[in-house]
């Protein structure tokens, strides 16, 4: 920039000064200080892999989601040891006598039987397995 000129961005294409324009960037200064603010945001971000994305790209996505506390990844309903673990962080129990049942009077055992999965919004694997009790 020229000590004669007041316009910062003069020497820059029109398609660029109107980006500048629009997000409101005054100074050279302020661009800077943005710049420096959206790396840090886009440094501790997680980019969701597109449709063109490859395995690799996926599973590092996986792995990175895997170290934020609190996210947990939904697995494929046929991997029964990665729904094992989700369910086992949601609080499931490791073992079955762990449950702590409530007394039960036989009579009304089918008609638990009957409403309770879908109640307590179980799937179909979920539910009681028939002939298994």
């Amino acid at each position: 920039m020229s000590p004669a000129s007041n316009d910062p961005w003069g020497t820059l294409p029109d398609d660029l000064r109107g980006d500048i324009d629009s997000v409101g960037f005054k100074s050279v200064e302020d661009l800077a200080k943005g710049y420096v603010h959206a790396s840090k945001r886009l440094g501790d971000s997680i980019t969701i892999p597109g449709a063109d994305a490859t395995d690799d790209d996926r599973a590092a996505f996986r792995e990175r989601l895997a170290q934020i506390e609190g996210v947990a990844q939904m697995p494929t309903p046929d991997d029964a040891d990665a729904l094992n673990a989700l369910y086992t962080k949601l609080g499931k129990p490791e073992k079955a006598d762990a449950y702590q049942l409530p007394e039960v009077d036989t009579a009304k055992v089918e008609e638990y039987l009957g409403g309770a999965a879908s109640e307590e919004f179980l799937q179909g694997q979920q539910a009681f397995r028939s002939g298994s009790w």
